[in-house]
C-alpha cells in the first residue's frame, strides 16, 4: 500500500470495529475470510468466502477483511506453512521450494487473469501452472491449510469479538462521561445565573 502496511493495518482495524453488526457477526465475517485465505483455491477466494460468510451469517465486510490476511506479505509464510503440514501428514518425503512455490501461484494468478480474457477472445486458455501446482503441491497445501485455516480462524473469530466488545464498551464510556461533562458544565452555567444581582445581564 502507498502509505505503507501499518497504515493498512490500522485502516482495517478502525473499520472492522465501527461496523454496526452485533460483535459476534462481525467475528463470523472475520473468520470466513481468514479460513478461505489458507486455501490453495486462487481465483476462487472471494466467492467462497462470500458464500462461508452467508451461510454462517457473517458480516460482509468483515468477511473481506478478514481475507485480506492472507496478503503478499503473510501468503509466503501461509503457504509454505501449509504445505509441509500437509506433507508431514501425507508422508510425503519432498523438500518444499519456497521460491518455486511462489512463483508457480503468482503464474497461477497470471494464468487465470488471461484465461478469463480468453473467454472473450480468441486467445487460448491454458493451465500449464494449475497443472503443475496440482502435481506437486495443490493437495499438501489443501490438506495443511484447511487445518492451519480452521485454527485461525477460530483464534480470530474469538480475538474480533473481544475486541469488538472492548471497543464498544470504550466508546459508550467515552460517551458518557461527554454527555456528564456536558451536564456538570449546565448545572455551573446555571447556577452561576442564578447568583447573579437581579437586573444585571
Amino acid at each position: 500500500p502507498r502509505g505503507g502496511w501499518i497504515r493498512a493495518v490500522t485502516y482495517f482495524f478502525h473499520r472492522l470495529r465501527r461496523l454496526p453488526d452485533p460483535p459476534h457477526r462481525i467475528a463470523r465475517g472475520v473468520a470466513s475470510g481468514v479460513f478461505i485465505s489458507f486455501t490453495p483455491l486462487f481465483g476462487l477466494h472471494f466467492v467462497l468466502t462470500t458464500t462461508i460468510n452467508w451461510a454462517i451469517g457473517g458480516n460482509f465486510v468483515a468477511s473481506v477483511i478478514g481475507n485480506w490476511f492472507g496478503n503478499p506479505v503473510t501468503l509466503p509464510l501461509i503457504a509454505y506453512s501449509a504445505v509441509w503440514l500437509g506433507q508431514w501428514l501425507m508422508h510425503v518425503h519432498h523438500k518444499i521450494d519456497l521460491h518455486a512455490l511462489m512463483q508457480i501461484t503468482t503464474d497461477m494468478s497470471t494464468e487465470l487473469w488471461r484465461n478469463c480474457f480468453a473467454i472473450f477472445t480468441s486467445a487460448t486458455m491454458r493451465w500449464d501452472a494449475f497443472t503443475e501446482f496440482t502435481k506437486d503441491y495443490f493437495l499438501p497445501y489443501l490438506l495443511g491449510g484447511v487445518i492451519l485455516g480452521l485454527v485461525f480462524s477460530i483464534a480470530s473469530h474469538y480475538l474480533t469479538v473481544r475486541a469488538v466488545e472492548a471497543y464498544r464498551r470504550l466508546r459508550l464510556r467515552r460517551m458518557r462521561e461527554r454527555a456528564d461533562r456536558r451536564l456538570r458544565m449546565q448545572a455551573r452555567n446555571a447556577a452561576a445565573g442564578s447568583d447573579r444581582p437581579d437586573g444585571l445581564a
